[in-house]
């Protein structure tokens, strides 16, 4: 995915990949829908705005049509809101570390954790693909 940031002054355009939804059931569909401006410290820190469909993460205050900015990577602290990819799925959860488990829960109570073991992980190629550093509301 390229999402190298173009400068503009003291702001720096990104990529708004389109649609990933905070949900478990959705693929991933890569196509770049527009560019946002960011800030510098901002452009600094993240990578690409992903636009959020479903209701999953609405505990976390991340709604449908938000935008979500990411920063690319395969790691993330216990308790992170992360962008997960689950075979071909890509979901955003936060992400927990117990006992070689990983965890994704949900912040709407009608979701329920989903548990992964390490042969799990592996089985169903389960990556981080990202950590959400921010929603952004007010861009449709």
């Amino acid at each position: 995915m390229s999402t190298t940031a173009v400068e503009k002054g003291l702001q720096f355009e990104k990529a708004i990949v389109d649609m990933l939804q905070a949900g478990y059931d959705l693929w991933t569909n890569q196509d770049v829908e527009g560019y946002l401006e960011v800030g510098k410290s901002d452009a600094e820190r993240g990578d690409y705005f992903l636009r959020v469909v479903g209701d999953s993460m609405v505990g976390s205050h991340i709604y449908e049509d938000d935008l979500v900015f990411v920063q690319q990577c395969n790691n993330v602290n216990s308790g992170d809101i992360a962008v997960v990819m689950i075979d071909e799925e890509v979901t955003i959860k936060k992400v927990y570390f117990k006992n070689d488990n990983l965890i994704l829960v949900a912040s709407n109570l009608k979701y329920e954790d989903r548990y992964f073991n390490q042969k799990e992980i592996k089985l169903y190629n389960i990556q981080i693909i990202g950590k959400v550093l921010f929603v952004r509301k007010d861009f449709q």
